[in-house]
């Protein structure tokens, strides 16, 4: 019985002592940076969280930085257009007269040089349009518009000597002809003197 006893005590001896040596083994475990090489690693997995004050909500990670697209480059304005030069004529840049061999006109052209004889127009301006008591019409057309010839004819500039002529029935009726004959001569297109048809 005696025997017994001490070898029941002697196990619970050797268990105490293997508790022991486990619970050595397990601080000497702790101790030689078994668990802080675990939190460690732990710490290495997970990133640090930033001191917060109690209560405060920890902000969202934030997003992955990307390349800003590049705007589409815009494209040049298309240069503009000039306007094309408006040929001798009138003042939309239509030519009115038509002349051949110098002396042959168009019929609107002839209207007019018919309605310069009538009105009897050299006797102030001459023959050749040159110039006497009145100016040079060959000058003058170069200057004015066709809007300002008109008003000068119709309306007169009686400072200058100019009588009007709006009250005469040939006059208003063939002014757009008289003015085609003086451009045609002012842009010397058409001869002094008598003029003719096309077909002659």
């Amino acid at each position: 019985m005696i025997l017994r006893l001490r070898t029941i005590g002697a196990g619970l001896a050797i268990a105490g002592i293997c508790t022991f040596s486990a619970q050595a083994a397990t601080t000497t475990t702790f101790s030689n940076g078994g668990v802080e090489a675990t939190q460690s690693t732990l710490t290495a997995e997970s990133p640090e969280k930033p001191d917060l004050p109690a209560g405060a909500v920890p902000p969202p990670p934030a997003a992955p930085a990307t390349a800003a697209e590049k705007p589409a480059a815009a494209e040049p304005p298309p240069p503009a257009e000039k306007p094309a030069a408006a040929p001798a004529g009138s003042d939309s840049g239509e030519v009115k007269y038509v002349v051949k061999e110098g002396n042959k006109v168009d019929e609107h052209t002839l209207q007019g040089w018919k309605t310069w004889r009538a009105l009897d127009c050299a006797r102030c301006h001459g023959a050749a349009q040159q110039g006497l008591v009145g100016p040079s019409l060959i000058v003058a057309i170069q200057k004015l518009s066709e809007d300002e010839f008109k008003k000068t004819v119709l309306e007169g500039r009686l400072p200058q000597g100019m009588p009007p002529f709006g009250s005469v029935p040939r006059l208003v009726k063939n002014i757009d002809n008289l003015y085609t004959y003086l451009k045609a001569r002012s842009d010397g297109k058409l001869e002094a003197g008598h003029v003719y048809p096309l077909d002659k």
